[in-house]
């Protein structure tokens, strides 16, 4: 972990630190970072590349910067005229009025959706997901010497404005990601989220079939089904048949919010994990497998899952 953040953002996804030590899989990622910071009105592009692994920025036009700060970071001065409030897109308005809602004295990171315009709070140590439409806000009401980003995602900007800078970053695996800010006085402040990027052609080929059952991070069960053989990763839909395979893995996925009650007919055994349940059967005929699952925060929330199981006969 090498950078940090301070300032909001929205987290409109699960905030749950459970969800750490299931998604976390082991994936190399080598990335230059870069960066760029500052202040004003309306947006500056900035975008300078380090060859650190961890990128510190400089905010400019500050009385004191710490000397281990100095000695690895990009300062970028920017100039004392900008684009008026008025200049702003459409887009831009939406997310300084609900930037202007949040009303903290605190530094805050965010995830803000351009796409549905609505923006959530990053708590720290919590799970969210980072799809399409998201990006980083560092809501920053006080002033600040800098603020550094993690070496194990790649920065590639910021558009600059007076209380915050939305960040361009790309995160290319689940992971834990750590944010900071520096103070004036040279206190530095770390935030440690576990982010979850959407999921690519190129990275579900990598998984395993245990490490993809980890990262659905569904909101609903339903049943699925991995074989690491053959690169088999499938959801089942409800009613569907399906042909089981040597090697094939056969589980519920519950998630975090569901418990499994039961599964007919009883599988010959039942492996217990965080988020799914493993389920084996030692039948030759095909026959319907049906699950029945309650939210664990309310338990008239009832869920019942069937497919039809088509036993492999060669």
């Amino acid at each position: 972990m090498e950078p940090m953040y301070e300032n909001g953002i929205n987290a409109r996804k699960t905030d749950n630190l459970i969800r750490k030590a299931g998604i976390l899989f082991a994936l190399t990622l080598t990335a230059e970072t870069v960066c760029g910071c500052g202040s004003s009105k309306n947006p500056v592009q900035i975008a300078t590349v380090s060859e650190t692994s961890e990128t510190e920025c400089v905010v400019p036009k500050t009385e004191f910067i710490p000397e281990e700060i100095t000695e690895n970071a990009t300062e970028t001065v920017l100039e004392e005229t900008y684009p008026s409030q008025e200049q702003m897109t459409e887009d831009e308005s939406f997310l300084a009025e609900w930037i202007a809602s949040l009303q903290s004295d605190d530094c805050k990171l965010c995830i803000w959706n351009k796409i549905e315009k609505q923006g959530e709070l990053l708590e720290n140590g919590g799970t969210y997901e980072f799809g399409e439409g998201d990006e980083l806000v560092l809501y920053r009401p006080v002033e600040i010497s800098a603020f550094t980003t993690p070496g194990n995602a790649i920065y590639i900007g910021s558009n600059i404005y007076d209380s915050y800078d939305v960040i361009q970053m790309k995160f290319y695996e689940p992971g834990e990601y750590e944010f900071g800010i520096v103070s004036l006085s040279g206190e530095r402040t770390y935030f440690d989220y576990t982010i979850v990027p959407p999921l690519t052609e190129d990275l579900l080929a990598k998984m395993t079939g245990e490490e993809w059952a980890n990262y659905l991070m569904k909101d609903t069960p339903t049943f699925i089904v991995w074989n690491d053989v053959t690169g088999l990763k499938k959801e089942l839909s409800e009613g569907e048949e399906y042909q089981l395979q040597a090697e094939d893995v056969l589980a519920v996925y519950h998630g975090n919010n569901y418990k499994l009650i039961e599964v007919l007919p009883d599988g010959k055994a039942i492996f217990s994990y965080k988020y799914y349940d493993i389920i084996r059967y030692a039948r030759e005929d095909s026959f319907d497998v049906t699950a029945s699952l309650s939210n664990v925060n309310d338990t008239t929330d009832v869920v019942e899952l069937s497919f039809t199981l088509l036993q492999d006969k060669s």
